[in-house]
C-alpha cells in the first residue's frame, strides 16, 4: 500500500515585481499548532534576460511582516482538511528576525531555483514561525513566478 499524500500543500506564485532588497519573494507561516516540512520550493524569472546572478536568502521569522499578497493554498489530497499555513508573495517589509538562518543560495536569473531536498534534508518551520525566501540582489523591474509545496506534520 503507497504512503498517503495528507496533509501536503501547494501554493503558486502570481508573477510579483521584485523591486528592494528587503522584499521576501515568499513567506510561509507555520500554523500554531502544528510543524510545517518544506518539500520545494521553485522559483523562475519572467522577462529578465540577462545572465545576472541572484543571492536568494532563507531568513526565519518570529513575525509575518506587512504588505504583500495572500496566496491561494490547494491541498493535493482531496481528503485532507484546509492548511492552517499562512503563505504571502512579495512582503514588503519583513517580520522580527528569529535568527537560526538557513545557508544562502545563488542562482542565475536565465534559470529557475529549485530547492528540492531530500526527506531527511527538508527545512523544518516551528509552529507560529515563518520562513522566508528573500532576494539578496537588486533586481529592478523582474517578475517571479513559481510554486512551494510543504506538509503539515
Amino acid at each position: 500500500m503507497g504512503r498517503t499524500m495528507s496533509r501536503v500543500y501547494i501554493g503558486a506564485l502570481d508573477y510579483d515585481q521584485a523591486t528592494d532588497t528587503s522584499q521576501a519573494v515568499i513567506l510561509l507561516g507555520a500554523p500554531s499548532d502544528k510543524r510545517i516540512a518544506l518539500h520545494e520550493l521553485e522559483l523562475y524569472w519572467e522577462q529578465h534576460k540577462t545572465d545576472a546572478p541572484a543571492l536568494m536568502n532563507w531568513q526565519r521569522y518570529s513575525t509575518s511582516g506587512s504588505g504583500g499578497t495572500t496566496i491561494t493554498i490547494e491541498k493535493l489530497d482531496p481528503d485532507s482538511a484546509a492548511s492552517g499555513a499562512t503563505l504571502v508573495q512579495g512582503v514588503t517589509t519583513t517580520g522580527t528576525h528569529a535568527g537560526n538562518d538557513l545557508p544562502p543560495y545563488f542562482m542565475n536569473t536565465i534559470g529557475a531555483f529549485v530547492f528540492r531536498p531530500k526527506p531527511e534534508d527538508r527545512i523544518i518551520i516551528e509552529s507560529a514561525e515563518f520562513l522566508g525566501m528573500d532576494v539578496g540582489t537588486h533586481l529592478n523591474d523582474t517578475f517571479i513566478g513559481g510554486s512551494i509545496i510543504w506538509e503539515e506534520l
